[in-house]
């Protein structure tokens, strides 16, 4: 049986049946999620891949616990982040968000230069925000769910979400006005600059 065009509630199933191919294809399909969700908590490249490793493990463990209520992508993803949490508790450091490098290379150093600043401000911008909303633009923007999987993910209804997502992008601007000069005029009166 070829693993690859199985769908996820399936290969879960197989999963709690015991079939470690088919745990084997949902991790290749979400490792670097989990580890990602961990790193955006964590904040450290050693400390995310511990939790991940421990959130996938949790997977394997609590695979006859999955009802199928919500996407597999929703499930995992929370367990990841439960993980992280804990793995963050225990060892009491702070939570800051992160983006994975969200440009090709830039055509001349000095475009690269200003696409790195412009990519490490978003950042900077993102972990200002609070963590609802946090959460809400990485869940839709680094991991591309929809609003029903944020729904699941986060445990709010999908209007919530959809205010959410919208009061993030609203105070993401206005971060990114304030502290980094994106958008209208900077304090000298000049033009400021406009993310390429």
């Amino acid at each position: 049986m070829n693993m690859t065009d199985i769908t996820d509630q399936e290969l879960y199933r197989l999963s709690a049946e015991g079939s470690e191919d088919a745990f084997s294809e949902l991790l290749k399909r979400y490792e670097s999620m989990a580890y990602n969700v961990a790193y955006s908590i964590l904040r450290d490249r050693e400390d995310a891949f511990d939790a991940a490793q421990e959130a996938l493990l949790r997977v394997w463990r609590s695979a006859g616990k999955y009802k199928g209520r919500c996407a597999v992508k929703s499930w995992i993803y929370g367990i990841a982040k439960n993980a992280a949490l804990d793995a963050a508790r225990a060892k009491r450091s702070h939570m800051t968000a992160s983006l994975d490098e969200i440009a090709d290379a830039a055509d001349s150093a000095e475009e690269e230069a200003s696409r790195r600043d412009d990519i490490e401000n978003v950042r900077a911008a993102i972990s200002m925000l609070p963590e609802h909303y946090r959460e809400a633009i990485e869940l839709r923007e680094l991991y591309d769910m929809s609003y029903e999987e944020i729904s699941e993910a986060a445990g709010i209804p999908i209007g919530t979400v959809k205010s959410r997502l919208a009061r993030a992008h609203e105070a993401l601007r206005a971060i990114l006005c304030e502290k980094f000069g994106y958008g209208g005029t900077n304090r000298g009166g000049d033009q400021s600059k406009e993310m390429k």
